[in-house]
């Protein structure tokens, strides 16, 4: 290599300070365009298993059903796994039964009632859900195991992590917020509008007993208000 072609390579070579800088500079830039939302409860502490939704401006791609993968709640240790589950309209669930008991799975949900019966150690074909809102799953064996399954539709939803954390899109400015306590029905969501700082806590009380499959969403329609 010659002594030009050396100096022109040294030129245009980003030193190890300018790299850095310029990681730094496109770490600050993502995180710039997206605000952080914060759930916590009435005593300031994270609420779980919360769903934010928001509209984007993107529309849900019309793939067809058999091409959605398809999801799975789980029965551990007598509880549905995980507790909320987000799926689109259209997409099928499976119910795998991980105990070594037998579980029998319903739902009395508008959006998708079904059943199946007693089982263990068996595969079970999965289910269909062609409808949004919000489907409430239980066990007729275990009164206490209750599982949501959040069909959505021409919507962007996020789960909260264990923080009580999500991020959405800087250029959001509205948002509804799901969580089973925030209704005596489990069905209701509440709108919030977001303001331009990066985090954005948001105060929930959840002082609503929390619904049960066998009486509370007989004839529930989707989301209610």
């Amino acid at each position: 290599m010659t002594q030009a072609t050396s100096s022109l390579s040294a030129f245009f070579l980003p030193t190890l300070s300018n790299r850095l800088f310029i990681l730094l500079l496109l770490l600050m830039t993502n995180q710039a365009q997206a605000k952080t939302i914060q759930l916590l409860d009435q005593n300031q502490q994270p609420i779980q298993n919360a769903v934010i939704s928001f509209k984007d401006g993107t529309v849900s791609s019309n793939t067809a059903n058999t091409d959605k993968p398809i999801a799975i709640m789980d029965q551990i240790k007598k509880r549905f796994v995980p507790r909320v589950l987000i799926i689109e309209k259209g997409q099928k669930v499976s119910f795998p039964n991980s105990d070594n008991i037998r579980h029998h799975v319903f739902s009395f949900s508008s959006p998708k009632m079904f059943e199946i019966k007693l089982y263990k150690d068996q595969p079970v074909p999965p289910v269909m859900f062609e409808q949004s809102g919000l489907v409430v799953v239980g066990c007729n064996i275990h009164d206490r195991m209750v599982g949501y399954i959040y069909v959505k539709d021409q919507e962007q939803a996020i789960l909260v992590d264990a923080t009580g954390k999500a991020e959405v899109p800087d250029s959001i400015s509205q948002i509804s917020i799901w969580h089973e306590e925030l209704s005596k029905q489990g069905q209701s969501r509440q709108t919030f509008e977001l303001d331009d700082s990066a985090l954005q806590p948001i105060e929930l009380p959840l002082a609503v007993a929390k619904p049960t499959p066998n009486s509370s969403f007989s004839g529930s329609k989707g989301f209610g208000k």
